[in-house]
Parts: C-alpha cells; structure tokens; sequence
C-alpha cells in the first residue's frame, strides 16, 4: 500500500479520536512527532509522521487554537423598549429614572407615573397605553405598584468594561486546562455550581456562561466590589 493510501487510512481511523480535542491529544502528538523527526521517516514510519503533522494541523486551527479573550467576549444585554429611551442603565442611572417617574415621591410607581414617564423620555411604547401597561406588568409581577427593587431586576444589566475584564480574569483561572471552556473536568469547577452555568446543558460553559452566572449572583455591585468578589469565587465554586 502506497504511503498516501496509507496515511488517509491511519487519519480517516483517528477521525473519530480526535473530535475529543484537548491538550492531552496534542501533548501527545508532538512527542510522536519529534520521536519519528529524530529517527530516519521511511515507509510507516514516514506515513506516521505525516499523520500526525495533519492532526497538529487541524487541531491548532480548529478548538485548540482558543481565540484570546478580551471585552468584546462578553455581549452586552440586548436594549429593551424602555432601555433604548431611558439611556443610563448603571444604578445610579436607573435611580435617577425611578425618581423621574416617581412623581408623588411615594418611592413606588403606580402605572398613571409609569406611562408619563415613558412620554416624558420619548419612549414609543408610551404612546400605546396597552403595549406601555404590559411592560408595566412585566417589571412588577403584575402588582399595583412598581418599587425600586422591581425596577432594577427588569433592566437587563449591562456589565462595565472593568467587570468584563474581572469576568475574563476569573474564567481563565478557572479553566485549569486552557481549553476556552469550563466542563466538570476543570478542577475548579464543582458538580452543583457547573449546572447552574451551563444554561444550554450542553456540558460547556464558555465565556458568555460564565459572565451571565457571575452577573446573576452578583448584581448591581460596584465594579471593585464586582472584581474582590470574583477574585475569591474560584477558591468556593
């Protein structure tokens, strides 16, 4: 059988190992491979060593090449109808719109305040009482009045650059074997709390995971209290 033949073969059967990518596999290749560089490659020998130059090929260009992560990670929370008018979504902005809204300053919303509010910001919705009482609804679980507290929780939270860093910073350490995503065979990663970030169950949890679960736990904190809490996260989870 021809070396070309043969080493089509020899890939084609390896086919299916490969799929379970990881640093043990390409650990494993480079050795095979600078054991056969050192020695004469001839006949099997020669087929073997070009294999395993095709499956380094194919792992450093596909999963084990993990792009670099930086803040453009981590997507931002896509603006809502009343996000995209009312603008300033930190806290302290969000407590200035409460406060707008809030015209008896009773520190609660009744829905007449809400839909003046929305007009008064030039929210479209504002203009549609039914559209307008439905978000109403949506914020407060269907109460008579919206607190500070119910307001807040309905706003998706965007998440500073700073924290995004802290995100990134804590992902990587947790992610013992650099492999872009946390499994359970991270040895930081405990059983309960990797089922808590894996929204999608399918036993990763990659970068935007990671920063959707530390944003849940951890809400509306400044960005240093943000970072001191995630600098300790990985010692408990």
């Amino acid at each position: 059988m021809g070396a070309e033949p043969r080493c089509m073969q020899i890939y084609s059967q390896l086919a299916h190992i490969i799929k379970m990518q990881s640093l043990a596999v390409i650990s494993f290749a480079v050795v095979l491979l600078g054991v056969f560089q050192r020695g004469t490659a001839i006949d099997e020998n020669g087929v073997i060593e070009g294999v395993l130059k095709r499956i380094l090929e194919d792992l450093l260009d596909s999963r084990i090449q993990v792009k670099e992560l930086d803040a453009s990670s981590i997507k931002d929370p896509a603006p809502t109808a009343l996000t995209e008018c009312i603008g300033d979504t930190s806290l302290i902005g969000l407590g200035r719109t409460f406060r707008r809204f809030d015209d008896d300053g009773s520190k609660s919303i009744e829905f007449e305040e809400f839909l003046k509010g929305l007009v008064q910001y030039g929210c479209q919705i504002g203009f549609n009482q039914s559209g307008a009482k439905q978000l109403f609804d949506s914020l407060n679980n269907g109460k008579e009045k919206l607190s500070f507290d119910d307001f807040v929780e309905g706003i998706p939270e965007p998440l500073s650059d700073e924290k995004k860093e802290s995100v990134i910073r804590t992902f990587k350490k947790a992610d013992s074997n650099h492999d872009g995503v946390l499994t359970l065979n991270d040895d930081m990663i405990s059983e309960r709390v990797f089922k808590n970030m894996d929204e999608d169950n399918n036993g990763e949890v990659n970068i935007q995971d990671f920063a959707n679960y530390c944003k849940m736990i951890y809400p509306w904190v400044s960005d240093e209290h943000f970072d001191f809490f995630l600098r300790n996260m990985v010692k408990s989870i």
